[in-house]
């Protein structure tokens, strides 16, 4: 039986808070070209303009990847890209700010090296969903407190900017 992760995913309309089981890391499942969606189990849903309310609950749900800005992994039990033993190459945290539709979030990067512009990290190493640690994700439509996490992982194709401090 595959492990439950809980996972709160932010597209540009919503906010999705359940579990996803996962044999592999979620990154990787993400990152999985084959498919198009992910199945969620135990899920709330709230408006991203209206988060103290929950429209709807659903005990199993399927999420389309590429409508996902952010997917937050908020526990300690994740495969943390700072620690991550198999990935023999050294890696430098940077600080990075990320601008999507209704949403902004700094925390560090972990590149392998330092790049002449964020555009080429975008071209040269990070894949469509990459790992931010230590994150912290705001809603400034909104206007509420922002929001913690150890590990978000980032569609690229649904940010509007990204800025790396070298």
């Amino acid at each position: 039986m595959d492990a439950a992760l809980p996972i709160v995913v932010v597209t540009p309309t919503h906010i999705y808070e359940g579990s996803i089981a996962v044999a592999k890391r979620l990154q990787e499942v993400l990152n999985d070209e084959l498919t198009d969606f992910v199945h969620m189990d135990n899920v709330s849903v709230v408006r991203l303009s209206d988060p103290d309310v929950t429209i709807h609950e659903a005990a199993e749900m399927s999420v389309a990847k590429g409508s996902m800005t952010f997917v937050l992994i908020n526990t300690e039990q994740h495969e943390d890209p700072k620690t991550r033993v198999s990935h023999l190459m050294p890696k430098t945290a940077q600080p990075v700010f990320i601008g999507a539709v209704g949403s902004e979030l700094k925390g560090l990067l972990h590149l392998t090296r330092r790049y002449d512009s964020p555009t080429d990290a975008m071209s040269l190493e990070l894949h469509k969903f990459f790992a931010i640690t230590d994150a912290v994700l705001s809603f400034p439509a909104v206007d509420d407190e922002p929001v913690y996490s150890p590990v978000v992982l980032a569609n690229r194709s649904m940010l509007t900017a990204l800025s790396i401090e070298t």
